[in-house]
Order: structure tokens, then C-alpha cells, then sequence
């Protein structure tokens, strides 16, 4: 497993731009120039969260468009970003409170937090189990936990895994260290969560749309597999990427009152 030292240059300044590792060339562009999207992106997650007013933690907040979103919705935010830079953006261009360094070297009081979010973060921390149990520790009673990121449950993966050669390059989903190292499905995420003492409450799978591209015969191939997979993962309820909520001492009667309608 990689050092602290090792983790930091891996999440330097060059992942968030363009041609960096941020969305593993889902996307085109830097984290800033996508803000947009990512905008949309928060706010159809925040669909899924607890009524407004509440303490809200982002762990891998990047420059914080997820938490500007979240602010404006009516929580009160705090992020934590490992790369100085992003943290400094947020801070300065938005104003949040963003605090840098690592989710597990950062002192924050137990039961602080209503909601804690990690998005496209999970895969990428050496110790889940002890990450998982240390948000639990942070929850309020009743508190939800989000997770996003990558499900290795894909249709496209496993048929493209197959057919390597027709994979293009700007769709490879970086899967080995140093980026992802850590990949679930859904029954070991939901073993992840509830070994940590949280009920998971939703789990959602989508797919990615086609890229359609006729430009070659191999562009031909490629766009053939991901119309072929996107149609089976639709199917068979699998996925490129999860959604996942989870609560701590969740009621055993009624809807957790913390929940949306998500």
C-alpha cells in the first residue's frame, strides 16, 4: 500500500486538470472547467439526503462545488480536501471552510456531523473498514452516510476486459494503484457498511450512455460492446457507478426522519 507521502503526489495538482486521473477520462477537461456538470451532479445528489439546516461533512471535497451546492440548499458545510490547491480554491473563490489533509488524520469531534458524503472516494482509501467505522463514529444518531463511486459490476467492464483491443483509451477506468484501490460490488459494499455498525437504506446502479463513435472500424467495434453492455446492465440492474445511503441507529419503525424522498 502506498505511504502518506506517496498518497499526497498522487493527488497533486496535475489530477485535477485536464488529462488527469479526477474522472478517468469520463469526462473531457479539468475538475474547474467541468463545473457545470459537477454542479448538476450535486445538486441531484443532495435529492437523496436529509431536509435542509443540517451539519454536512464532504470528505474529498476537491475545489467544492458539491459543498457551494449543498450551502445553498441550507446546510452548513465543512470540507476536507487533500491537495492544498483545490482546498485554497474553495476557500478563496467560494468561501467555504475547507480543511486540508486526509479524512483519517483530521481531528473532528464524535456524533459532529447530520451527513457525511464521499464521492468517487472510497475506492481510493487503503483501510475502508476503518474509514467506514470512523464516519460512523462521526454521525449524529440517525445520520446518513453517502457514498459514490465505481461499481466493478459492469456489463462494460467485464465485456470489454474480454475484447481489450477494442477499448479506447480515454474511457480506460483507472483500476490498479495509484488511484483505485479498492473496488465493490453491491454485496461487499453492503458488507463494508453494515460491518460498521450503519443500516444501508439505497443502493442505486447507473450506466454510463453510449459514446457513439463510427470514425474506424475498432471506433465501430467499441461503440457496438458499449450499446451491447449499457442495454444488459440496464437489465440486470448492474452498473458503471454506484449510489449508496446508509444510516446510524436507523428506527426499526417508519422512515428514518432524516431521509428525503430519494
Amino acid at each position: 500500500m502506498p505511504t502518506d507521502d506517496e498518497i499526497s503526489r498522487m493527488y497533486a495538482d496535475e489530477y485535477f486538470e485536464e488529462g488527469g486521473a479526477w474522472v478517468c477520462g469520463y469526462w473531457k477537461g479539468g475538475y474547474l472547467s467541468n463545473e457545470q456538470k459537477l454542479r448538476r451532479e450535486a445538486r441531484s445528489a443532495l435529492t437523496l439526503l436529509p431536509a435542509t439546516g443540517r451539519r454536512l461533512l464532504e470528505i474529498g471535497a476537491a475545489g467544492g462545488f458539491f459543498l457551494d451546492e449543498a450551502r445553498s440548499a441550507g446546510y452548513s458545510v465543512t470540507g476536507i480536501e487533500l491537495n492544498e490547491t483545490m482546498a485554497e480554491w474553495g476557500r478563496s473563490a467560494l468561501g467555504l471552510h475547507m480543511i486540508t489533509g486526509s479524512f483519517e488524520a483530521t481531528e473532528l469531534d464524535v456524533a459532529s456531523f447530520d451527513v457525511i458524503v464521499a464521492q468517487d472516494v472510497l475506492e481510493h482509501v487503503r483501510d475502508p473498514r476503518e474509514f467506514v467505522a470512523r464516519v460512523a463514529r462521526l454521525l449524529a444518531a440517525g445520520g446518513v452516510f453517502l457514498v459514490r463511486g465505481p461499481l466493478e459490476q459492469s456489463w462494460k467492464d467485464s465485456i470489454f476486459r474480454t475484447f481489450g483491443r477494442f477499448r479506447q483509451q480515454s474511457q480506460e477506468v483507472i483500476k490498479e494503484p495509484p488511484y483505485h484501490l479498492q473496488g465493490f460490488v453491491r454485496s461487499s459494499f453492503r458488507r463494508l457498511i453494515e460491518g460498521s455498525g450503519l443500516s444501508l437504506t439505497q443502493f442505486q446502479t447507473t450506466a454510463a450512455k453510449p459514446r457513439v463513435d463510427l470514425t474506424s472500424p475498432k471506433a465501430m467495434a467499441a461503440t457496438a460492446i458499449e450499446i451491447l453492455a449499457f442495454g444488459a446492465n440496464r437489465l440486470t440492474a448492474h452498473g458503471d457507478f454506484m449510489v449508496g445511503c446508509a444510516t446510524r441507529n436507523q428506527p426499526e419503525r417508519g422512515r428514518n426522519p432524516l431521509l428525503g424522498n430519494g
